[in-house]
């Protein structure tokens, strides 16, 4: 239990530099800019640099499936060699540097996200992990980090701007170059002790799970890549229109933005260790989207911007380790996770970039002040097409009965 919390804790120190860059740079563009045309853009080209890296840089597939934790410290690297750049060489004050800085650190959090995504995924094929406890792991991680980030960013933006931002993001990207060396102390387990261990301790129902007769696996998995862009879209709307709400319509700081950001992370931290305490918040409740979105959009009230955020997160990320859960369970070769990691990232790097150039039309022609509105039609929209992902997923798979999981641990022992 202690090398896991260690492992969730180190590696998310790292990540919360995701956070940071892409808070700062929200926030410095609306400041300096004042324009969502130019935080569009920006969103755009951090999502499509990824994409283009995906398609047409092939010798990064090989690298990924033989030793994914090396990509993952080598792009850290180049994360803190493009902030030197920009802080010693660009000029801080035009939008095209913005523009760049996030092309090029989009293009390391996809790798670095897909390095984890194949890593975790190759050590369920080991054995060394389940695929719940690698999806639960991997997304305390991310969530940790996302809270510790966000919560961060917006004091010492208040504090020291983007100067002060800059330089405890090189020190999380520094911890990540350790990663390779790090992280397989804290994941690695004999394979036996857990195949003996799947029955004999509280377990998630879905490692019980199985594909009906006649059902397609490659079709299951796809739709996981569905619901994966559906949420991307839900993720992206709340990127782009959230701190606009924020920041043009409530007239709120970055701190007050910081800490409803920080409570999402620390909502969707909360859905990584519901552990047996799972069935009281079923991956069902993705339903109160809409409600959330209307809600977080429409009321300026901060205290009620908090706990909706919390409550986001948690209903967000309980249905994303499901998808998660869902792929781990049935990639069978290192190939496989290389594959299906890959369009997982690609579908979602592609639909956070056509998401916000979408929304700028409708926000330009209702206005700034009904982004509110915009938002709860798009959590509508969400909730509907996740249901229709969750029926089919419900519809394709079955559940292992007891009997044959006391069956299948006698022939383990």
């Amino acid at each position: 239990m202690i090398k896991k919390l260690f492992a969730i804790l180190f590696l998310s120190v790292t990540l919360c530099g995701d956070s940071m860059l892409n808070l700062m740079l929200i926030w410095t563009i609306l400041e300096k800019q004042g324009s969502v045309v130019h935080l569009g853009i920006t969103i755009c080209i951090m999502s499509i640099f990824p994409y283009l890296l995906q398609k047409y840089v092939k010798s990064l597939k090989t690298l990924m499936s033989t030793n994914p934790l090396l990509l993952f410290g080598s792009v850290r690297i180049l994360g803190i060699a493009t902030l030197l750049l920009m802080f010693f060489v660009m000029d801080k004050d035009s939008v095209f540097t913005y523009y760049i800085v996030g092309g090029v650190f989009a293009c390391i959090f996809f790798l670095s996200m897909q390095s984890l995504e194949a890593y975790m995924s190759q050590k369920v094929l080991e054995g060394k992990i389940n695929s719940s406890v690698a999806s639960n792991n991997l997304q305390a991680a991310i969530q940790i980090g996302a809270f510790g980030g966000n919560a961060l960013t917006g004091i010492l933006l208040a504090i020291g701007g983007i100067d002060l931002v800059g330089s405890v993001l090189a020190m999380t990207l520094l911890v990540g170059v350790c990663m390779p060396l790090v992280l397989p102390l804290f994941t690695t387990q004999q394979v036996k002790e857990t195949k003996k261990r799947t029955v004999s301790v509280y377990q998630d129902p879905l490692e019980q799970m199985e594909l009906k007769p006649n059902t397609n696996k490659n079709h299951l998995l796809l739709l996981t890549v569905i619901g994966v862009t559906v949420l991307t879209v839900q993720l992206a709307s709340i990127n782009f229109l959230l701190p606009i709400i924020f920041h043009d319509v409530f007239k709120w700081t970055s701190v007050q933005y910081g800490v409803v950001g920080a409570a999402m992370g620390l909502g969707a931290f909360a859905a990584t260790i519901l552990g047996k305490w799972g069935r009281f918040v079923p991956y069902s409740t993705f339903c109160l989207i809409i409600i959330i979105d209307l809600s977080i959009g429409n009321i300026s009230y901060w205290p009620l911007a908090i706990t909706l955020g919390f409550a986001l997160g948690l209903v967000f990320n309980r249905f994303r380790i499901y998808q998660r859960i869902v792929m781990f369970k049935f990639l069978n070769t290192n190939e496989e996770t290389v594959v299906w990691s890959g369009r997982t990232t690609t579908a979602f790097q592609f639909t956070k970039a056509l998401i916000p150039l979408v929304l700028v039309f409708p926000l330009s022609a209702v206005g700034e002040s009904n982004a509110g509105l915009l938002l709860g039609l798009i959590g509508a929209i969400v909730t509907i097409m996740l249901g229709i992902v969750y029926w089919y997923e419900n519809k394709w798979t079955s559940y292992a009965s007891p009997q044959s999981m006391i069956e299948m641990e006698e022939n383990i022992n």
